[in-house]
């Protein structure tokens, strides 16, 4: 949200959210795929007591990918990953990274009702909707997880990688995992 805002784009209406808005899909997949470049970008840069890393990247690679597996650099991507595409899209970008990416994917699920319409409150008062009444403000922003849910699809162990060490992903309900892929 905050990428989508700073592009000039806050107080975008659940329309902006609706996939069949085909102009707004295409600029969320921009912004998407803009901040996933920028996290890749940032997970290149090694901490300095890295030296042994940067080292072996400058003489040979291969060493250079043993030498960062054994330190640990995460970063998150936080995007509505909502769609077996969207998934796609991000696993085969970060296929071409080297040193190689590791990815997690994270499904929760919340069907508490209290829980959710505190969140639904907390989104209904960003600055998507500053000076908005807060009744307007949560009916838009319902209207916008509408849309998502219309084309929301879980990740399925079909959607996995052929390696199982590429990847792993964990569904998580409330505040317990029930499934996931190690």
């Amino acid at each position: 949200g905050s990428r989508r805002r700073d592009a000039g784009l806050a107080g975008s209406g659940a329309a902006f959210f609706d996939a069949a808005n085909e102009d707004a899909a295409a600029q969320r997949e921009e912004i998407a795929m803009d901040t996933l470049e920028e996290l890749l970008r940032w997970l290149k840069f090694l901490p300095s007591n890295s030296l042994t890393a940067l080292s072996a990247l400058e003489q040979n690679q291969e060493q250079a990918g043993e030498q960062c597996r054994r330190g640990c650099v995460c970063g998150v991507f936080d995007a509505t990953n909502t769609t077996v595409l969207r998934r796609q899209k991000v696993r085969e970008r970060c296929a071409r990274e080297w040193p190689p990416v590791r990815l997690i994917f994270v499904e929760s699920i919340c069907t508490d009702t209290k829980l959710l319409l505190r969140n639904y409150m907390l989104k209904a008062s960003n600055e998507d909707y500053k000076g908005s009444a807060p009744e307007a403000a949560l009916q838009d922003f319902l209207a916008r997880v509408r849309n998502y849910e219309a084309v929301y699809q879980t990740i399925t162990d079909a959607e996995g990688p052929e390696e199982e060490e590429d990847e792993t992903f964990h569904r998580l309900e409330g505040d317990r995992r029930i499934s996931s892929t190690v």
